[in-house]
């Protein structure tokens, strides 16, 4: 499993950026895109990075 943040951006509001970050555990980008949209309605994914981490 690999740690994702993914940027998400309001589907509604085109006069104003609103914009949120979600973080998931994912197999791949496209499925941590997916499961952030699932989780936040009404946002779409504009960017997924990688998050490095180290387990001690």
């Amino acid at each position: 499993m690999k740690l994702f943040e993914v940027t998400l951006e309001s589907e509604t509001h085109y006069d104003a950026v609103f914009m949120t970050h979600h973080f998931v555990f994912s197999e791949s980008e496209q499925n941590a895109a997916e499961s952030a949209e699932f989780l936040n309605p009404g946002f779409c994914a504009v960017n997924v990075e990688e998050i490095r981490y180290t387990i001690h």
